[in-house]
């Protein structure tokens, strides 16, 4: 079972092996809970067994505009619905615009 978390609070390691993964580079070691706190209106994270299997992330420009960047699923759940789920979950936040 998938479950899906706005603004949910994730392992720095868990999403840099994420990205490194499923944009198919190096592991990196970036900070990104702290930039994505700093920088966005919000994220969503898709868990699977307490494992982290997808993310994407909205930025914006604090007033109001926003837009969808780094949707990605690890390749063990791909084709499953999950990142169109974390797409329209991260639209639906974003539009309410709770934060």
């Amino acid at each position: 079972m998938i479950t899906y978390e706005w603004r949910g609070r994730f392992d720095n390691d868990a999403l840099n092996r994420l990205h490194a993964e499923g944009f198919e580079h190096r592991v990196l070691a970036d900070d990104s809970l702290a930039t994505v706190e700093q920088h966005s209106l919000g994220w969503v994270c898709a868990w699977k067994d307490g494992t982290l299997v997808g993310f994407v992330n909205v930025i914006w420009d604090g007033a109001v505009h926003a837009f969808i960047l780094d949707t990605v699923v690890t390749a063990q759940v791909q084709r499953q619905g999950i990142g169109s789920e974390l797409v329209s979950l991260a639209v639906q936040e974003a539009r309410s615009g709770r934060m």
